[in-house]
């Protein structure tokens, strides 16, 4: 979370997203050719909750903010269905710098994804599509 700030974290994660996916379904998805679909691809995290009542033991307020957000892009796709919308849920992202022993035992577990394959993955369904609305680290590493 945003250095343990709620309010920012919420602003961040779910406020700007949100504001962003209304305004392409109310601006660019009408320009667009007729039949033409838009695909929204969200970043979420592995242990997104959409139960906003839930009580959770780890990390609860980001969890709840990821999966009120994804939740509302579900509902937004499915109000219209030229807008599309992919929730990737990738765990223990790995980067360049990621130590070679952490790397070692977490790839193979599946347990971590780089983040290059993130955003491939993410460049593939925008272009794309794909048969999953929620995909996890394993179906990232599949496309």
């Amino acid at each position: 979370m945003l250095n343990n700030d709620k309010y920012y974290c919420r602003k961040v994660n779910g406020d700007f997203t949100w504001s962003f996916a209304q305004a392409l379904n109310s601006s660019v998805l009408p320009a667009l050719p007729d039949r033409t679909k838009f695909r929204f691809v969200f970043c979420s995290g592995q242990l997104a909750e959409w139960g906003q009542n839930k009580k959770l033991m780890f990390m609860p307020d980001t969890r709840k903010i990821k999966g009120e957000i994804e939740k509302r892009l579900c509902e937004l796709a499915d109000a219209e269905p030229r807008f599309e919308t992919y929730l990737l849920r990738p765990a223990a992202i790995q980067g360049e710098n990621t130590g070679m022993l952490r790397r070692a035992w977490m790839r193979p577990l599946g347990l971590a994804v780089d983040a290059a394959e993130v955003g491939k993955a993410m460049a593939k369904i925008g272009l794309d599509g794909t048969t999953k609305r929620i995909l996890d680290n394993a179906d990232i590493l599949k496309l």
